[in-house]
This record gives C-alpha cells, structure tokens and sequence, in this order.
C-alpha cells in the first residue's frame, strides 16, 4: 500500500528551471524570427529600387538616348538628380530618389576607336537610408 501513495511528481525547483529553460529557447527563436523579418522587408525593398534602376536603364538602352532631357522624361513623377562626376554618384545628402550618371568612355579595339556610354543610376530606398547603384554600358 505504501508504494501506490508514494508517487512522486516534479518539485518546485525542477519545475522552475524547466520553465527557464524553455523561456531562454523561446527568446532566442523570437529575435531570430524578428531579425529575419527584417531583413526579408530590407531585401524586397533594395529588390524594388535594383528593378526600377534597371528600368530606367533598359528604357536608355532601347531608345539609345543618354540625354539629360529624354532620362529626366522617363517618369514624370520622379525627380531624376543628374551628377556630372560619376565618382561623386554615392556622395552627398538624400534629396532625390534617384540620381543618374553618365561618362563617355572610348575603347580601341583592332585600331579602331569606339565610343560608349556607361549611364549608372542610383536609387534611393528606406528613406535615403540605403541606396543602390545600376550600371549599363549604351552603345552609340
């Protein structure tokens, strides 16, 4: 008879730290979940502004015009930053969401010259705290 009263169940102590445990498994799986989340709004985000860079420049590229008038045309709902020095493209503040540039750039190939465009378009994402750079080489 004494063996059907003496079960024993969990003590307070054990109870506890079990508790403890699983609550340092749980915070661990919540930052991650939170970090991931994260980043995956941060990726679809820069995955936006890539796609409307590389737009602008397939729209360049097919009209094989790097004029300041036609690329400030492109979508008159954005205000298109035109920078006369491409080294200076990622420098300076956030003012327009997308900036442009455009260098001249000249190859000899079998002795003979020719001359290309490389048009780069940065765009701004998350409040101009990121940025993204597209660039494209247009044939003339």
């Amino acid at each position: 008879m004494n063996n059907r009263f003496n079960n024993q169940g969990f003590t307070l102590i054990e109870l506890i730290i079990s508790i403890a445990i699983l609550s340092i498994i749980l915070v661990s799986f919540m930052s991650l979940l939170g970090n991931g989340t994260k980043n995956v709004f941060s990726m679809g985000h820069k995955t936006q502004a890539v796609a409307e860079a590389q737009s602008i420049i397939d729209t360049v590229y097919n009209a094989g015009d790097t004029s300041d008038t036609f690329i400030q045309n492109i979508d008159p709902s954005t205000n298109y930053q035109k920078i006369d020095d491409c080294n200076l493209l990622e420098s300076g503040t956030y003012t327009y969401r997308v900036r442009y540039c455009v260098e001249e750039i000249t190859n000899t190939i079998n002795g003979n010259d020719y001359t290309q465009d490389v048009i780069s378009v940065l765009v701004f994402y998350n409040n101009g705290k990121n940025y993204t750079v597209v660039s494209s080489i247009i044939p003339r």
